[in-house]
């Protein structure tokens, strides 16, 4: 009996090869998956995956007496459910691809898929955060349709206030930009992702220091622009903004469906999601043992049921993906509106 090759036209060892450039070209650009909580892609075990969060033990204030074994604390958690969906996508073939990661047709196609990878997979946990239910709005607005303002120093501030005041920690590591099982180190800060439309507005805010004139400027991270009052700001163009909807302050000061607008409008209300550590979990993209992404090919030539004359090829990938807020004390959004023409 013929065993079917899962992988189409390519081997197993490929298809590893593949999925691994798949994320080793689009980690690198994500922004907000490498400050989740991860966890590992389960096998065989349906598709709720959890995510679990352990709880400090209250303050041991009385004393001990002597003598006698305190009564101690047991150690509390809180788990977070989330469902796993599958993504994917293919595009058709205009070359045979040869059985080798050499091969320059296939590594041109990696690179487009990558870039749809990095997209898909970041955009649905951006999505995610744009739902949290702790916000603060720029101006005077109380609602995101009276959102009349741009971000400044005292949004940061109340969201820094907010954050301490529940006990979220700041980020000091963050996950690795490569396949490889790993963490690396960053200086300790509130993280802060918005979209580069907002750049200019971020940059004018009272006390913000660029990324440029750090004391060490290599600390900064891809993306980053700067900092103001332990928070760092790091842009996305993937997070969109909610269009037109300061629905209370039309005029021509602010971007409008993205764009400069001449006669008077609603302006779009950008989020910009402040965390710390802990604050959401994703499942993990580079899994264990194998990256959670399966390509396949299918090469031009090869005769099927659909296409019999073996006209066309197709290059796919599909994946698994999962993500949760953890807790909504340690995360906060401020929705502002964004300067139409910076000065």
């Amino acid at each position: 009996m013929a065993v079917t090759n899962t992988y189409g036209s390519i081997s197993e060892g490929v298809a590893g090869y593949s999925a691994r450039e798949l994320l080793n070209r689009g980690l690198p650009h994500m922004v907000a998956r490498r400050f989740a909580t991860t966890t590992n892609l389960p096998k065989n075990r349906g598709q709720v995956i959890k995510f679990r969060r352990y709880l400090n033990l209250a303050a041991a204030l009385s004393p001990i007496q002597e003598g006698i074994t305190p009564d101690g604390q047991e150690i509390q958690f809180e788990d977070v459910y989330a469902t796993l969906q599958q993504y994917g996508d293919l595009t058709t073939l205009t070359d045979v691809i040869a059985d080798t990661h050499e091969d320059p047709v296939l590594d041109e196609y990696l690179d487009i898929l990558a870039e749809q990878v990095k997209e898909t997979f970041e955009r649905l946990l951006l999505n995610l955060l744009k739902g949290g239910t702790t916000v603060f709005y720029a101006g005077t607005g109380t609602t995101r349709a009276t959102v009349n303002g741009v971000i400044d120093r005292g949004d940061v501030r109340k969201v820094t206030r907010f954050l301490k005041k529940n006990r979220a920690s700041m980020v000091t590591k963050i996950n690795g930009a490569t396949t490889k099982i790993a963490t690396e180190p960053v200086r300790a800060g509130f993280f802060a992702i918005h979209h580069t439309d907002m750049e200019p507005d971020i940059r004018d805010m009272q006390d913000f220091i660029d990324s440029e004139n750090y004391a060490n400027s290599n600390t900064a991270l891809e993306t980053e622009c700067g900092a103001c009052h332990g928070v760092r700001f790091l842009s996305s163009e993937l997070f969109d903004p909610f269009l037109a909807a300061a629905t209370s302050a039309t005029g021509t000061t602010f971007l409008s469906n993205g764009a400069t607008v001449t006669a008077a409008a609603a302006p779009d209300v950008y989020p910009v999601i402040i965390f710390g550590k802990n604050a959401f979990g994703s499942v993990k993209l580079a899994g264990e043992s194998t990256p959670n992404i399966t390509p396949r090919v299918f090469n031009p030539g090869e005769a099927t049921k659909e296409d019999p004359n073996g006209q066309r090829g197709v290059i796919s990938w599909i994946g698994w993906d999962a993500n949760a807020i953890l807790n909504n004390t340690w995360m906060a959004r401020v929705e502002s509106a964004c300067t139409a023409e910076p000065s």
